[in-house]
């Protein structure tokens, strides 16, 4: 065979350069002659086979799709039902050239007898078409264009010759009004499109739609196009490449024209395209060099797409919601954000006016927009494949293409711009919760973090990076201790260098980076920011301004919590002089100071100055507050509890003992409870006795009914006081050892909540916890199974079975079930456990690290002590990177994996982590300490079992 056309080099009869068959009734109008690697256009064709417009040509290294068969098994499968294909996609995507390789397979396989290409811009451009194709087939007479277009369409409906229309690049599904192909047994319709409107999901039509290239397939094209070049790349560069472009064929194409016109390598393209200002039709070649016969640039491309968009009602929006989407998170913008007030405002205000005039019906100036009008927007960026729209954790989330959105930013003018920016983070903590919910966190963090890099300084010169600091709030809810406290860091540095070092939002940021890193477990570090910032506020205003009070009492308790009680004393001492002096005796900053001088002295052993110090307060809050305040009577809860603790139980001796086991177990729960608590209550830092535990409690008990009682006279039932009280109430009849009596105060509290705050809010959610622990203590394993299973299905109606909520009930049921024996299927459920959490929140998050040991230790108790060295291992890994390794949790971990080592027979393992351990605790705890003596004895037993 030879390549078409090279017999005679004829031309086709209206001079457009294509090849024409010989043969007494072949008649090939405008078809293409050359190919990649010198493949032929076609064999010799049927007797009268007509092609009619140019197919455009196969694109070098051209990359054979999915969707190319999908499309070959939709047309061929000869279904009378479906003979209409929309092969729809985002604009670049490469649907043109995957209709001409089908168009051109058919036609090479003599599998059509007509062959008609048209290029669909317009609803001219397709009647021309059509008429043209019917004067070829003489089965057109009018001289009115219409008319004509429908004397070919009725044509092809009484034919018996096969045909397959294609209609390349469809812009308004509109135009094809009475202008559709009819439905023929022998006929095949194909339409490319941007548009997906449902008009093209009719009857008769499917839709196939064109994603991206995979990584491999982009990354195989450009190793492809430079070796044609005699080009050579490093194929990791070739991989990030075609990652910073999305894996968009036309982008890829023009991209790789364009470093092969300017002698550039992945890498040096990759840095102008990343750090350079250059827009993106400048990193991307002129119109004059567009590879492959292509029209134009990936940024001209999408342009065309935009008018569209902004042309469809409602009219004007399409382009100000894809400004505000181009500066949020590509991979998914929950649709609430695009919905919210703060983005109708931006909407309306930036909206066309020529693109609304020029609306039929015109849309008037004064009608407010709506959350339905913004939808309808997102609508039609949809319709255009400028936009997905997908179901997300939550709620609907939009997904943009990365370089559609680097082309909607480049386009705007830098007034626009800051419009833009100042939008989105409005519309962000608009939209955010106030308290922490994982799932929907998640997506809000994500968000801001692009937003903070697609802005950059413009975040902080329009006031707009608010939203940084509720990404380190919300860093800190979710428990990603080490994530928060960089966030802070990153956010410090950022806020020193747009606003200086001794701005207030500087302050702001460096007080909530102390906290994290308190949070976190690195107190030294903590006390030592607060201190430092403290000497900077002074400096600067003084030791008497608000900002610095804040601070001066935040340091003053976290001294406290580190076991500095007399420096916590002194502090506020200090700060309550200062108060007094320039606030006055009545200012509640002075009173609140005063409560908290008073607890400090009661944790340090000094019980009659603290009580004396508390009365006091209780008398000012009910003279300035009242006494249904909710700070007047926590005052007087407190102040109940510290009367009883206050006095001097009776001699041990008289007291009603427990069985020794039983005092044991309930005195480790009520430590492993309320361990601050404790210490807090307890004189001179001493734990409680059991039985003074237990005496006090049931005081206790007697002073809160009294409590309960005069509460539900003077506030009534429904106040959350009351709830407070009644809560508090049953965890002393608990520890008391009142089981029945806890037992109905926390279903009556239960009731209450349910009824007043409603059966979904936090606190009767967790009262619905407190009951199944109870009623599992109390020997009620069935009850208690039963309880918390009915909470963990309201958790996983309220917020999906991926929230960490629900996450952590199923974990407390896999414990239960270990315990009653099912070990096998808690371990099993632990491993499922433990891959969906690594997968919702990251391999760092403190319940995956807790999931993790639990799992190791149960493996190890099971007789796999091999399995859990392996999860330790992992444990240990990461706790030393988010950690550090003097935290606590890092110098436990240690210690289990030496403890498995050794069961497993690695004995030089478990001696090298002992002694890695032994080393952490004589810097941090000393060499006195009993961990570290037991620690030093492990180790001298290992030595001895490996005789060393």
């Amino acid at each position: 065979m030879t390549r078409s056309g090279a017999s005679d080099g004829g031309r086709s009869p209206d001079g457009t350069g294509g090849d024409v068959f010989l043969g007494p009734n072949a008649l090939i109008i405008g078809d293409d002659a050359t190919q990649i690697n010198n493949y032929y256009v076609s064999p010799q064709p049927p007797e009268g086979f007509v092609q009619i417009g140019v197919i455009p040509r196969e694109a070098d290294h051209f990359q054979f799709r999915t969707a190319i068969d999908d499309l070959d098994v939709a047309l061929s499968r000869g279904d009378a039902a479906v003979l209409c294909q929309v092969v729809s996609g985002i604009g670049g995507v490469g649907k043109t050239q995957i209709a001409a390789h089908y168009a051109r397979h058919r036609r090479d396989a003599r599998d059509v007898d007509l062959l008609l290409w048209v290029n669909a811009r317009s609803r001219d451009a397709i009647i021309s078409a059509y008429v043209q194709a019917g004067r070829r087939m003489a089965c057109v007479t009018s001289n009115d264009v219409e008319e004509a277009a429908q004397e070919f369409l009725t044509c092809l409906e009484t034919t018996d010759r096969r045909w397959l229309i294609v209609l390349d690049d469809l812009a308004d599904p509109g135009d094809l009004r009475r202008l559709w192909p009819p439905r023929h047994p022998a006929g095949r319709v194909l339409v490319t499109t941007r548009r997906r409107d449902s008009v093209l999901t009719g009857t008769g039509r499917q839709v196939i739609t064109v994603g991206l290239f995979s990584p491999e397939q982009a990354t195989a094209y450009l190793a492809a196009t430079l070796a044609a070049h005699r080009r050579d790349d490093d194929p990791e560069q070739m991989r990030g490449l075609a990652e910073d472009l999305g894996h968009l064929p036309l982008a890829l194409a023009q991209a790789a024209a364009y470093l092969m016109d300017r002698g550039l390598d992945c890498s040096a393209y990759r840095r102008r395209l990343r750090d350079s200002p250059l827009t993106l039709r400048e990193v991307l070649p002129e119109d004059s060099s567009l590879p492959d016969e292509q029209l134009a640039t990936v940024a001209a491309t999408w342009s065309l797409s935009i008018e569209l968009a902004d042309r469809l009602a409602p009219a004007g929006l399409a382009r100000p919601m894809l400004e505000l989407a181009g500066l949020l998170d590509a991979n998914g913008i929950p649709v609430a954000v695009l919905t919210c007030p703060a983005t109708l405002a931006y909407l309306s205000a930036q909206r066309d006016p020529a693109v609304r005039a020029a609306a039929d019906p015109p849309v008037p100036d004064d009608r407010d927009l709506t959350a339905d009008d913004a939808r309808d927007a997102l609508r039609c960026l949809y319709r255009l494949h400028l936009v997905d729209i997908a179901s997300g954790a939550a709620d609907e989330i939009v997904r943009v293409h990365g370089l559609i959105q680097r082309a909607t930013r480049d386009q705007l003018a830098t007034d626009r711009l800051d419009r833009a920016v100042q939008a989105a983070s409005e519309a962000l903590l608009e939209v955010w919760p106030a308290t922490g919910q994982f799932a929907d966190d998640e997506a809000f963090r994500v968000n801001a973090t692009a937003l903070s890099a697609n802005a950059g300084a413009r975040l902080w010169a329009l006031d707009a990076h608010r939203v940084l600091v509720r990404t380190g709030h919300s860093l800190g809810e979710a428990r990603f201790l080490a994530s928060a406290v960089a966030h802070w860091e990153q956010t410090r540095h950022a806020s020193e260098e747009n606003l200086g070092a001794d701005h207030r939002e500087t302050w702001a940021v460096r007080y909530h980076l102390a906290l994290a890193q308190w949070t976190a477990g690195d107190h030294a570090t903590a006390l030592s920011s607060l201190a430092d910032l403290l000497a900077d506020q002074i400096r600067v205003v003084g030791t008497e301004h608000p900002r610095t009070s804040v601070t001066r009492t935040r340091l003053a308790e976290l001294r406290g919590q580190s076991g500095d009680q007399a420096g916590a004393i002194r502090d506020f001492e200090a700060l309550l002089a200062d108060q007094v002096r320039t606030l006055g005796t009545d200012h509640l900053q002075t009173v609140a100071t005063r409560r908290r001088l008073a607890i400090w002295r009661w944790t340090a052993g000094h019980r009659a100055d603290a009580v004396r110090i508390l009365r006091a307060v209780l008398t000012d809050q009910e003279r300035l507050l009242g006494s249904d305040d909710r700070a007047t009577q926590a005052t007087r809860r407190l102040l109940t509890e510290w009367r009883v603790w206050a006095e001097s139980p009776p001699d041990t001796a008289e007291t009603e003992t427990l069985p020794r086991t039983e005092t044991k177990r309930r005195n480790r729960r009520t430590v492993r409870r309320s361990k601050a608590r404790t210490l807090r209550l307890a004189a001179g830092g001493r734990a409680p006795t059991p039985d003074e535990t237990r005496w006090r409690a049931r005081e206790l008990v007697a002073s809160l009914k009294e409590l309960l009682a005069e509460q539900l006279r003077a506030l009534g039932a429904d106040h959350p006081e009351v709830l407070a009280t009644r809560a508090q109430l049953a965890a002393r009849q608990w520890q008391a050892g009142d089981r029945a009596g806890a037992l109905n105060t926390t279903e009556e509290s239960l009731a209450e909540q349910s009824r007043v705050l409603g059966p979904e809010h936090a606190d009767t959610l967790a009262t619905r916890r407190r009951l199944a622990k109870r009623l599992w203590e109390d020997g009620r394993r069935t009850d208690a199974l039963a309880a918390l299973k009915d909470l963990h299905a309201l958790q996983v109606h309220m917020l999906g079975s991926d929230h960490v909520d629900p996450m952590n009930t199923h974990r407390q049921l896999i414990e239960w079930q270990w315990q009653i024996g099912n070990r096998g299927g808690a371990v099993q459920a632990t491993e499922t456990l433990l891959a969906k959490q690594r997968r919702l929140l990251g391999p760092d998050h403190a319940d995956v690290m807790a999931t993790r040991r639990r799992l190791a230790q149960w493996q190890g108790q099971l007789g796999n002590p091999e399995r859990a060295v392996e999860l330790l291992e992992e444990l240990l890994a990461q706790q030393l990177r988010t950690l550090g390794p003097s935290h606590p949790r890092t110098r436990v971990t240690r210690r289990q994996l030496a403890q498995w080592r050794k069961a497993a027979g690695d004995l030089a393992g478990a001696l090298n982590d002992t002694e890695a351990l032994l080393a952490e605790q004589v810097r941090v705890l000393g060499p006195e300490h009993p961990d570290t003596v037991q620690t030093r004895r492990h180790a001298d037993a290992l030595r001895k079992d490996l005789g060393r």
